[in-house]
């Protein structure tokens, strides 16, 4: 039989527990509070910052028939995309840096592919009837120590989507910008000059069609 002290000494034991577990939420709550606050000062910021880097290389294509103010306004009407003019101006005068942020995260990715294909980084770069002739092809991977090889065939696949998605996907036009910053992959000035000649050649060629 259940004393009454016993149970006072129950019913206290579960109002504590329940406070501190109130308390707890309320602290949990209170901390993810905070962090909404310090999101939405920098949020906007952060997130204008990406889309600029994912929508550089269409920014620096249009921007060769219209003018920046109205690519903002295109952007904001036809796709609720606010970047302004100034935003677009101030990409535009940092274009290297997006040419070389997109040839770095390039690199690794051409490496890793060529690599399982035994070929040459260049190669499969320059021309994307390689890579198309390669990607169905059986990889051949070398699995570094600590690595296993399903994480080796990861890295592999996640590179040819890398080349698929964020290479060949642009125009030669777009590609030839971030060839100087690709001087990792043994690149000489001489061959990267006459990359760009060549892609010069081919691009008056087709305009001449």
């Amino acid at each position: 039989m259940v004393s009454y002290n016993e149970k006072l000494l129950k019913r206290y034991l579960t109002v504590s527990s329940s406070y501190a577990t109130f308390a707890t939420i309320k602290d949990i709550v209170r901390q993810i509070g905070s962090k909404l606050v310090e999101h939405s000062e920098i949020g906007e910021f952060t997130a204008q910052r990406s889309i600029i880097e994912e929508l550089f290389p269409y920014i620096y294509l249009a921007s060769r028939r219209m003018s920046l103010r109205s690519i903002s306004r295109w952007l904001a009407t036809e796709n609720n995309v606010k970047l302004s003019d100034v935003a677009i101006a101030r990409a535009m005068r940092n274009a290297e840096t997006h040419w070389r942020n997109m040839a770095e995260a390039i690199e690794p990715a051409a490496r890793i592919f060529a690599e399982a294909h035994d070929v040459e980084s260049v190669e499969v770069l320059r021309d994307e009837r390689i890579f198309e002739e390669l990607e169905p092809k059986p990889p051949i991977l070398s699995v570094p120590d600590g690595e296993s090889p399903v994480e080796a065939y990861n890295k592999y696949t996640d590179s040819a989507k890398v080349l698929r998605n964020d290479w060949f996907c642009y125009p030669e036009t777009v590609r030839a910008q971030c060839w100087r910053h690709l001087g990792i992959l043994g690149l000489d000035k001489g061959e990267v000059k006459g990359r760009k000649h060549e892609e010069r050649k081919r691009s008056k060629s087709r305009s001449a069609r």
